[in-house]
Protein backbone atom coordinates (compact mmCIF):
# COMPACT_ATOMS: atom_id res chain seq x y z
CA UNK A 1 0.00 0.00 0.00
CA UNK A 2 1.62 3.44 -1.20
CA UNK A 3 1.30 5.72 1.88
CA UNK A 4 -0.75 8.30 -0.16
CA UNK A 5 -4.18 5.38 -0.19
CA UNK A 6 -6.22 5.31 2.71
CA UNK A 7 -7.09 1.69 3.91
CA UNK A 8 -10.16 0.25 2.38
CA UNK A 9 -12.41 -0.81 4.92
CA UNK A 10 -15.09 -3.43 4.55
CA UNK A 11 -18.61 -1.57 4.36
CA UNK A 12 -20.45 -5.10 5.02
CA UNK A 13 -18.71 -5.81 8.28
CA UNK A 14 -19.34 -2.10 9.01
CA UNK A 15 -23.05 -2.25 8.97
CA UNK A 16 -23.25 -5.76 10.20
CA UNK A 17 -21.73 -4.29 13.40
CA UNK A 18 -24.06 -1.24 13.72
CA UNK A 19 -27.20 -3.32 12.46
CA UNK A 20 -26.21 -5.79 15.86
CA UNK A 21 -25.98 -2.81 17.82
CA UNK A 22 -29.11 -1.03 16.92
CA UNK A 23 -30.58 -4.76 17.49
CA UNK A 24 -29.05 -5.68 20.25
CA UNK A 25 -30.36 -2.44 22.13
CA UNK A 26 -33.91 -2.66 20.61
CA UNK A 27 -34.31 -6.43 22.51
CA UNK A 28 -32.40 -4.93 25.71
CA UNK A 29 -35.21 -2.31 26.08
CA UNK A 30 -37.72 -2.82 28.91
CA UNK A 31 -40.38 -3.84 26.14
CA UNK A 32 -38.69 -5.53 23.81
CA UNK A 33 -38.58 -3.67 20.82
CA UNK A 34 -42.32 -4.37 20.23
CA UNK A 35 -44.62 -0.69 20.51
CA UNK A 36 -47.43 -0.22 18.60
CA UNK A 37 -46.98 3.08 16.32
CA UNK A 38 -49.22 5.25 18.51
CA UNK A 39 -48.91 3.67 21.94
CA UNK A 40 -48.04 5.50 24.89
CA UNK A 41 -44.74 4.86 26.65
CA UNK A 42 -45.83 3.46 29.76
CA UNK A 43 -42.93 3.51 31.77
CA UNK A 44 -44.87 2.17 34.50
CA UNK A 45 -46.73 -0.81 33.42
CA UNK A 46 -43.18 -1.58 31.27
CA UNK A 47 -41.04 -0.97 34.35
CA UNK A 48 -43.52 -3.25 36.43
CA UNK A 49 -43.27 -6.17 33.12
CA UNK A 50 -39.34 -5.83 33.66
CA UNK A 51 -39.61 -6.35 37.29
CA UNK A 52 -41.43 -9.32 37.18
CA UNK A 53 -39.51 -10.97 34.46
CA UNK A 54 -36.42 -10.59 36.78
CA UNK A 55 -38.25 -12.33 39.89
CA UNK A 56 -39.56 -15.02 37.44
CA UNK A 57 -36.14 -15.71 36.91
CA UNK A 58 -35.12 -15.45 40.20
CA UNK A 59 -37.68 -17.78 41.18
CA UNK A 60 -36.88 -20.10 38.59
CA UNK A 61 -33.59 -20.14 39.79
CA UNK A 62 -34.23 -20.55 43.55
CA UNK A 63 -33.76 -23.78 45.36
CA UNK A 64 -36.84 -25.84 45.71
CA UNK A 65 -37.00 -26.46 49.30
CA UNK A 66 -39.40 -24.23 49.96
CA UNK A 67 -42.55 -26.33 50.81
CA UNK A 68 -44.53 -25.43 47.30
CA UNK A 69 -44.37 -21.61 48.12
CA UNK A 70 -41.58 -21.32 45.16
CA UNK A 71 -43.97 -23.25 43.17
CA UNK A 72 -47.08 -21.22 43.61
CA UNK A 73 -44.56 -17.83 43.54
CA UNK A 74 -43.96 -18.20 40.57
CA UNK A 75 -47.54 -19.20 39.08
CA UNK A 76 -48.56 -15.93 40.54
CA UNK A 77 -46.00 -14.13 38.87
CA UNK A 78 -46.10 -15.70 35.71
CA UNK A 79 -50.13 -14.97 35.76
CA UNK A 80 -49.19 -11.07 36.61
CA UNK A 81 -46.65 -10.69 34.00
CA UNK A 82 -49.54 -12.10 31.58
CA UNK A 83 -52.04 -9.80 33.19
CA UNK A 84 -49.58 -6.73 32.51
CA UNK A 85 -48.58 -7.76 28.60
CA UNK A 86 -52.58 -7.08 28.46
CA UNK A 87 -53.32 -4.51 29.87
CA UNK A 88 -50.42 -2.86 28.01
CA UNK A 89 -51.72 -4.01 24.98
CA UNK A 90 -55.19 -3.10 25.46
CA UNK A 91 -54.16 0.57 26.40
CA UNK A 92 -52.34 0.40 22.97
CA UNK A 93 -55.79 0.07 21.05
CA UNK A 94 -58.14 1.99 23.31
Amino acid sequence: MNKNETPKRNVYKLTTMALAGALAFVIASPGGGVAEANAEAQPRMRTALYTLKRAEGQLSKASHDKAGHRVRALVATRAAIKEVERGIRYDNKN
